[in-house]
């Protein structure tokens, strides 16, 4: 199969702010150094399941996990039928952790997204979540060709525009 379009998807999280919760001032018991599951396959249905966790921790001492939901096993893009990002936020550095969240950015179109990646600007305090977004499966084959690059923001645009 030939590579006709490489999208990036990039996602931005707004900052979560508690004056309370520094790094520097965790609780001994601080999440990082005990077993810790954060997604739990077969929690909503009988066949979801998670691939490809990310994390990242804010200056704010908020700790952001982020993982592929794969809706029907953890078959790959192109052979699952929903794969998007799930995503849980702790603010006791670990201990406990929200219920978890979806980023789904395509839900009328059959788009999915796959492969997080998460990063924290310590000087901007801006975090980014990026991963793939595509329609198909891709082979680990290699390909040279002139392809298009696209660019989402869900924040300013609906659709992928062309990126010159």
């Amino acid at each position: 199969m030939k590579i006709n379009k490489l999208i990036l998807f990039g996602f931005f999280i707004t900052p979560y702010s508690d004056a309370s919760t520094t790094m520097g001032k965790l609780p001994v018991n601080d999440g990082w150094h005990s077993p810790q599951q954060i997604f739990s396959q077969h929690q909503k249905t009988s066949t979801n399941a998670y691939r490809i966790p990310a994390i990242t921790a804010t200056t704010q001492g908020t700790v952001i996990a982020v993982s592929d939901a794969r809706a029907d096993g953890t078959s790959d893009i192109g052979l699952n039928k929903d794969v998007h990002f799930g995503y849980r936020i702790s603010t006791d550095g670990g201990n406990t952790w929200s219920h978890e969240q979806e980023i789904i950015p395509d839900i009328k179109g059959k788009h999915q997204i796959s492969d997080p990646a998460i990063v924290h600007n310590t000087d901007t305090g801006s975090t980014f979540l990026f991963g793939f977004y595509n329609d198909r499966f891709i082979t680990a084959k290699p390909v040279s060709n002139n392809s298009d690059f696209l660019c989402l923001n869900p924040m300013t645009e609906e659709k992928p525009g062309v990126r010159e």
